[in-house]
């Protein structure tokens, strides 16, 4: 996000709107000097569609766009009203034999995507009439004639000699016609300017995007676990609907609310999103929420399945994984206090799973709040008072709350079954209603034994 702002900012001053200013050719040679740093290509930023693509790819789509804001066709515009050739545009035309050299470096790039944008950067840089678009030789003869313009005599500071450099840019040039040839057979043909970078709000990127960066910002001691791997591809293959996404990247964690050998490499990631202000609280609370359900797993399911044995069960991988989630409770519960309520309820219930000396007396001080907001008989009020009677560790207060509320939730449990699974068996029941509750346009009451 930092690095997007970044270059979006640089190149947008010495390019609004198609403008060229004393600034525009030094940053586009310093530019294109830059492609070389292989920096430029692992290094990733934002671009106008949304997307993420390396840096490199985006500053050559620059360079062409900035040359095509001098090509003759604009030129023709601007006498058309009366404006002329300004000398900072006669500037920028007198270098473009070395924009497309750099440009033309990347024609033969083992990347499609860059081999693609370089071939369209280069044909808007070289600028040749309609007629040569559809000759691939005329459009050879053209780049050649260019490259020999830019590496003769008078060609100033940028000027490039010696029969070395003109054979390195003569292969360049067969690379790039091949290039052209590849991208006409793309079924959507690119259209330059596309990877333009932009400065977006947080709050308006794909969610894959917010958990790629938060991931890599906070976890990058961590290996890419196979729930990250979709994230970090090259290119990402999550799913762009956030939605899908969103599914995909829970479901690898906890599979249909079951724990694997995996679960226990995902606790990680979603203590990371689950701490950043970056990502939205809706998706903050479900983080939260899905370590809660990995940290009562084993409690859960053999309270809902007793006195059977629960049907894929994984002792081992449950344990881990509750451990795993154990380790990052302080980390979570440290937030409270910046939290908004949904997540402060959230992590309420994450708070008993693991209780120790000083949290269980700590949540009857924060959860007063809802107490006084919220009477029994609503979602919100009897979610509170009962992590407050789970709190007390009490076997009869907790008994008592767990026949009363499993009359208003009606997803019951055996009485024979062990105590605590129960509760916690209810207490994510009653979770998913609270979510509900507080998304909901209207207040959902739930009224206790009906």
């Amino acid at each position: 996000m930092v690095r997007t702002d970044a270059v979006a900012g640089c190149l947008e001053e010495v390019s609004h709107q198609g403008s060229t200013y004393s600034a525009t050719t030094p940053v586009a040679l310093y530019v294109a000097a830059l492609l070389d740093d292989p920096r430029t290509a692992m290094l990733d930023v934002i671009s106008r569609d949304g997307e993420l693509w390396p840096l490199r790819l985006v500053l050559i789509d620059w360079l062409g766009t900035v040359a095509a804001d001098v090509g003759d066709k604009a030129l023709t515009w601007c006498r058309v009203y009366g404006a002329g050739e300004q000398r900072t545009q006669s500037s920028l035309r007198a270098v473009r034999p070395s924009l497309l050299r750099a440009v033309l470096a990347f024609a033969g790039d083992s990347r499609m995507s860059v081999r693609r944008v370089a071939a369209a950067a280069a044909l808007r840089i070289l600028d040749p009439p309609e007629e040569c678009h559809q000759d691939p030789d005329g459009l050879r003869q053209l780049a050649i004639a260019m490259l020999k313009a830019g590496s003769g005599a008078g060609a100033g500071a940028e000027a490039e000699s010696g029969s070395r450099c003109d054979e390195q840019a003569l292969g360049s040039v067969d690379a790039w016609c091949r290039a052209i040839e590849e991208s006409r057979a793309d079924a959507v043909p690119y259209i330059g300017g596309s990877y333009y970078p932009w400065r977006p709000q947080w709050k308006n990127l794909p969610m894959w995007l917010v958990f790629r960066t938060v991931i890599a910002e906070r976890r990058p001691a961590i290996p890419r676990v196979s729930q990250a791997i979709p994230l970090f591809a090259d290119p990402p293959e999550a799913d762009r609907n956030d939605r899908g996404f969103l599914r995909d990247f829970y479901n690898d964690i906890l599979h249909q609310d079951t724990c694997g050998p995996q679960t226990v490499d995902g606790v990680p990631l979603l203590a990371a999103i689950a701490v950043d202000e970056r990502v939205p609280p809706q998706h903050r609370f479900d983080a939260v929420k899905l370590l809660f359900s990995i940290a009562t797993v084993s409690g859960r399911h053999e309270a809902q399945n007793w006195p059977d044995t629960p049907p894929h069960a994984d002792p081992r991988s449950e344990e881990a994984a509750r451990a795993a989630v154990q380790q990052y409770v302080p980390e979570l519960l440290a937030r409270w206090s910046s939290e908004c309520p949904a997540v402060q309820l959230a992590l309420a219930a994450l708070a008993v799973v693991s209780p120790t000396a000083r949290t269980s007396p700590a949540l009857a001080a924060r959860l007063q709040g809802f107490v006084d907001r919220h009477p029994a008989a609503t979602g919100i009020g009897d979610f509170t008072r009962f992590v407050l009677d789970l709190a007390t560790d009490d076997e009869c207060t907790i008994g008592k709350s767990v026949e009363t509320l499993t009359n208003a939730y009606w997803r019951g449990t055996p009485r024979s079954a062990p105590l605590r699974g129960r509760a916690f068996h209810l207490l994510e029941q009653v979770l998913v209603k609270v979510r509900y509750e507080l998304t909901a346009p209207t207040p959902i009451t739930v009224a206790v034994g009906a």
